[in-house]
């Protein structure tokens, strides 16, 4: 059978998983010669197909998924025919769009089931499968997790940029950020993930947290335990601006004394006692960029939520968790 990821997809969208013992599965791995790793192909996901067309004329047909004689077939008006003269078009169960299934299909077509490319991928990206194996296989090729973490391929990707857009970074375009909106719309019926969504929002952090972030939360709750604390630990607290079009979580809020607190990575957010402003780090960016961003995202919150943010850094909390979170901790309830 597959494994327990495809598991879980065919019993949330109602398909089938064939095993290696079912006789149409058995005929073709024998025909791929064992290639055939992921079996897909059954009676009864076949009919889930909306349509079936002969690839020789364009015409759609009904047809029924055979095995004769260890070989798999459709047969169309009592006629066998190989798999390879015909398309199925099936209807993603998730985002509903309509895709092309060969009907010889390949090993990594055999894995998505009913789902269309982009859901699948979507799904299976997120996964601890998939992040772990991908850790693994940059760290053995570059000797970093993060394609861009690496010094040569942040270069190629700066002088890519440069070439194709005339800018450092693709999102600092004005032609890109124009398409970017224009297939929001098309796709999702709105310029931004965030459009018709509450100034102030409160949903359980999607993507995960560092461990760094966890560890001062922890540490942080500790200080304030008759105090109302939006973090990591309990539902993320988000601050968006529609309009703008842009939108923040905020590792620790607290609206009783309209303070944020932000965690910042030296890498991530370029500390600079740590990085000059012209050094080179992820997307492409210098320091200085980042750090103007920075403060353009510290401006917006203080405006949006009437607050101040306050900023830790990653270094100095590596150096000694528990007396930096004290003596903040002292700071914030001496106003």
């Amino acid at each position: 059978m597959n494994n327990e990821f495809e598991q879980a997809l065919a019993a949330q969208y109602g398909y089938t998983l064939v095993g290696e013992d079912s006789e149409e599965v058995k005929a073709l791995i024998n025909v791929y010669k064992g290639q055939f790793a992921f079996p897909w192909f059954s009676y009864e996901n076949v009919k889930h197909a909306k349509r079936v067309v002969d690839v020789n004329n364009g015409k759609e047909v009904k047809a029924e998924f055979k095995v004769f004689d260890g070989k798999c077939c459709f047969i169309v008006d009592g006629v066998k025919h190989s798999l390879s003269r015909f398309n199925m078009t099936f209807q993603c169960p998730v985002c509903v769009n309509e895709h092309i299934m060969c009907g010889n299909p390949s090993r990594r077509r055999q894995k998505r089931g009913l789902l269309c490319e982009r859901c699948y991928k979507s799904r299976f990206y997120t996964t601890s499968q998939y992040q772990e194996r991908y850790t693994a296989t940059m760290l053995a090729r570059h000797n970093v997790k993060r394609p861009l973490q690496n010094t040569d391929i942040q270069a190629k990707f700066v002088n890519t940029c440069r070439k194709k857009h005339g800018v450092s970074y693709p999102m600092m375009s004005q032609n890109v950020r124009e398409r970017h909106k224009n297939n929001m719309r098309a796709n999702h019926g709105r310029s931004n993930w965030f459009e018709g969504l509450n100034a102030y929002t409160m949903w359980p952090r999607e993507y995960g947290f560092s461990s760094l972030e966890e560890e001062f939360a922890l540490e942080f709750t500790k200080h304030f335990l008759n105090e109302k604390i939006y973090s990591c630990l309990n539902r993320q607290f988000y601050v968006l601006d529609v309009r703008e079009g842009w939108c923040y979580s905020l590792d620790v809020y607290m609206p009783t004394r309209d303070l944020v607190v932000e965690v910042c990575g030296d890498y991530w957010h370029a500390n600079p006692e740590v990085y000059n402003d012209d050094h080179l780090l992820h997307s492409g960016k210098t320091a200085e960029n980042i750090q103007a961003k920075d403060i353009i995202r510290h401006e917006r919150i203080e405006r949006k939520l009437q607050c101040r943010v306050m900023i830790v850094w990653e270094k100095d909390l590596r150096i000694d968790i528990v007396g930096k979170v004290a003596t903040l901790a002292e700071m914030i309830k001496n106003g």
